[in-house]
């Protein structure tokens, strides 16, 4: 019993602590309490939030490890030091077993890891390519072998770990998705509705990043739309009317989840959970450059256009982009840093309804031949018939003179374009 309460009390504390404050002198910590005793109250606020903002990091997009260490004989081994490294940063972090055997690794960065197991009297346990993605739950049991600190027992390729400490389901979108399907636009959230249970409802050329609306009009489960709790770094990421506020970059994007049934309930408050992980630099200098390129000569025409016997429309369309990350200090302080330009240069399709070169003179003859309805009657010519009713004389031929016509609605005139069309039957246009 005293095994399980020291597991939990582990768990707790490592749930709890969200951030991890670097080691100073004793003289700094004194130079730094003497400043902020002379200062005012604002500033002491102000440094406060610099500080923590410095020292602590949003959590919600972290791993958990947890597992049982045995010995061959199936008995849990208590004190074994168990420490999870990071393969891009080489960051480490460590827990014990406790009397029970059991270990928890917490507030992992999504990535791959090296994880070992000590314990005098028996070999080294080393497993490496150990997955952990966005808000994973994994389990990772370890049976440890009889032998020296010094031997080592290796795994080198076993079967992906299982989410056996949660009844969430989700779809995980790595980046190899991220880079490798089509995305028209270069909106990464589009990709959300490969997760089951979910659709969109919105048109079809609502896919820029900037159209924030379109990634949010989706569907789960059967779902109202704009239901989706969107996150980046475990940080909301909704506006006011519940759709996605920032749509990072293809290649900002390390990876995203899809949670849509049974997520933990400190996850979101929606019919779904989209939690983005932003990349992060390494102690390896990475980058990558690209160029998406649509224009008139290499699309082909639309389907209406075809259609109407219309041609290819002024389309060019440019987006390019450039990332890199890195180190500042091997193994503690990392940078990452990218810049994405759209020039859409594109024109939509639409049917407006616009005036004839004879209608533009005044000229609205041609409309009687569609029925006495469309008879233009002079405004100045009203009369009272006496019985409640006014009277207007019509424009003869259904022609308003030039002199009714101002200059400075002949002058707008001039910007309305020409018909490129048959016009449609009364009453189907």
């Amino acid at each position: 019993m005293d095994g399980a309460q020291d597991a939990k009390k582990e768990i707790r504390v490592e749930r709890a602590v969200g951030c991890t404050i670097p080691e100073v002198g004793k003289a700094k910590v004194r130079k730094i309490m003497r400043l902020i005793r002379n200062i005012g109250l604002f500033q002491r606020l102000v440094l406060l939030a610099w500080f923590a903002a410095a020292v602590c990091h949003a959590q919600g997009d972290r791993g958990l490890l947890t597992g049982l260490v045995k010995d061959p004989s199936g008995a849990a081994i208590a004190g074994a030091t168990i420490r999870a490294v990071h393969a891009g940063t080489n960051y480490a972090t460590t827990s014990e077993t406790n009397a029970e055997g059991n270990y928890s690794l917490g507030f992992l960065l999504p990535g791959d890891y090296t994880v070992t197991a000590n314990k005098p009297g028996f070999k080294q346990f080393e497993r490496s390519g150990v997955r952990i993605a966005v808000n994973d739950r994994l389990t990772l049991n370890i049976w440890l072998e009889l032998g020296q600190v010094n031997e080592k027992m290796s795994v080198q390729a076993e079967a992906p770990l299982l989410e056996t400490t949660s009844s969430s389901m989700g779809t995980l979108i790595d980046h190899r998705r991220l880079t490798e399907l089509p995305l028209i636009y270069g909106n990464p959230m589009m990709l959300q509705f490969l997760a089951s249970g979910t659709t969109w409802n919105a048109p079809l050329h609502y896919q820029a990043p900037w159209d924030t609306s379109g990634a949010s009009q989706a569907s789960v489960n059967g779902s109202q739309k704009q239901s989706i709790d969107f996150q980046v770094d475990g940080l909301s990421n909704n506006r006011k009317n519940n759709n996605v506020a920032y749509v990072p970059s293809v290649e900002f994007i390390q990876e995203y989840k899809v949670e849509t049934i049974a997520y933990d309930a400190s996850q979101g408050h929606g019919a779904a959970w989209v939690n983005a992980s932003l990349k992060s630099g390494s102690n390896e200098l990475h980058g990558s450059v690209y160029y998406y390129i649509q224009n008139k000569n290499l699309n082909a025409n639309g389907f209406f256009s075809n259609l109407a016997g219309q041609p290819k429309g002024d389309f060019d369309y440019k987006r390019w982009q450039a990332s890199a990350g890195g180190r500042l200090v091997k193994n503690k302080t990392f940078w990452f840093a990218g810049v994405e330009k759209i020039n859409p240069g594109s024109t939509t399709r639409r049917i407006f309804t616009v005036p004839t070169p004879a209608e533009k003179n005044g000229d609205f003859s041609a409309l009687l031949a569609l029925g006495s309805q469309y008879q233009f009657y002079d405004p100045w010519t009203t009369t009272d018939l006496k019985n409640g009713r006014f009277g207007r004389t019509p424009f003869v031929g259904n022609v308003i003179p030039q002199s009714r016509i101002t200059a400075i609605a002949k002058n707008i005139l001039k910007y309305y374009p020409d018909p490129n069309d048959a016009p449609s039957p009364p009453g189907k246009g």
